[in-house]
């Protein structure tokens, strides 16, 4: 008799109250001084008359958002979070709780890792106060997205008498993943089909310009080094030929070869002309 009368007791000074407010996201209702009710009803808090914020949050499929809250009176405890792709009505029962002598709350289940809907659970876990506001990431699911779905965030405690768990929601918007975005695109990127490392107009080995181009640049076919119509040195014959205007020849009648005739073949004329010359002496003598 006397252990149930001090049981009671204990459950008795137990405070029913352990507040939080959610800073961000932004929450979908009104939350008061001090404390940031309402909280209590699930799934967001729904006592009384809520007052929306009409706030909507903007993320993309597969990307962390930081989730943060502020406690504004102390009990051991965590927070999971879960997201309704529909609203409200998809967000997922409170967890079982397993009570003990003396502690209603005394303990509950941690999703590890979370199942869908919940996507994160037994964050924050403490037993001594917060100093200041707290921060987390949770991952949306990569393979997600809505126009007005309903993130929940909810504060499980322990040593607290009924009820064990204080809500807050926030709204989202989720993007897909792939919105505007792609690798390896038809107009830029490496490989891309109008510029980049191998591209169609511009680039190294480019069809237009670019080391080895077809129009211009080192061995270019109109200008360059050696340039005559293609490739080093290159034109209508030999090194040092050329088609228009470079470095080894072309239009300039001081530079051999400017003619596009070879070395060789000035010889062979220069020979033939001396074996002429001594054939006119010898009918002379």
């Amino acid at each position: 008799m006397r252990r149930s009368l001090l049981t009671l007791a204990l459950v008795a000074a137990l405070p029913a109250s352990a507040h939080f407010w959610l800073e961000a996201p932004d929450a979908s209702f009104v939350q008061s001084q001090p404390y940031g009710d309402p909280q209590k009803t699930p799934p967001c808090g729904n006592e009384g008359t809520p007052i929306p914020t009409n706030q909507l949050t903007t993320v993309t499929a597969g990307e962390l958002l930081s989730v943060r809250i502020r406690e504004t009176i102390y009990h051991p405890g965590h927070y999971r979070v879960a997201l309704g792709l529909n609203g409200p009505t998809d967000l997922p029962a409170d967890p079982p709780v397993t009570p003990t002598a003396g502690d209603p709350c005394g303990s509950t289940t941690i999703q590890s890792p979370p199942v869908f809907p919940v996507i994160a659970d037994g964050e924050l876990t403490h037993n001594a106060p917060f100093a200041a506001p707290q921060s987390f990431n949770v991952r949306i699911p990569a393979n997600v997205s809505c126009t007005n779905c309903t993130l929940q965030v909810i504060q499980y405690m322990s040593s607290h008498g009924a009820p064990c768990f204080y809500h807050h929601c926030a709204n989202l918007r989720i993007l897909p993943r792939d919105a505007g975005m792609g690798t390896g695109g038809g107009t830029s990127g490496t490989g891309g089909g109008t510029s980049g490392t191998g591209g169609g107009t511009s680039g190294t080995g480019g069809g237009a310009s670019g080391t080895g181009g077809g129009t211009s640049g080192t061995g270019g076919g109109t200008s360059g080094t050696g340039g005559g119509t293609s490739g080093t040195g290159g034109g209508t014959s030999g090194a040092a030929g050329g088609s228009t205007s470079n470095a080894d020849g072309g239009s300039n009648p001081a530079q051999m070869g400017g003619c596009g005739c070879s070395s060789s073949g000035l010889g062979v004329v220069f020979v033939a002309a001396i074996l002429f010359a001594a054939a006119l002496r010898r009918r002379r003598s």
